[in-house]
């Protein structure tokens, strides 16, 4: 873990990597904090997808 290593992405990626990062704390967090189960319908907002028609809870 002590190395200094360096890997190259295009910045998008690298951006696409990062709101997900911040997408999945978010949905932890909110998860920690429900005294019931979470939704699909949550979790897919949350992570920023559309369930199909008729998928909703």
């Amino acid at each position: 873990m002590g190395e200094n290593n360096t890997v190259t992405i295009p910045t998008e990626e690298y951006r696409n990597l990062l709101e997900i990062q911040v997408r999945a704390n978010i949905l932890k967090d909110y998860t920690t904090a429900e005294n019931y189960s979470v939704s699909r319908g949550m979790i897919a907002r949350i992570l920023g997808f559309e369930l199909n028609e008729g998928e909703e809870d």
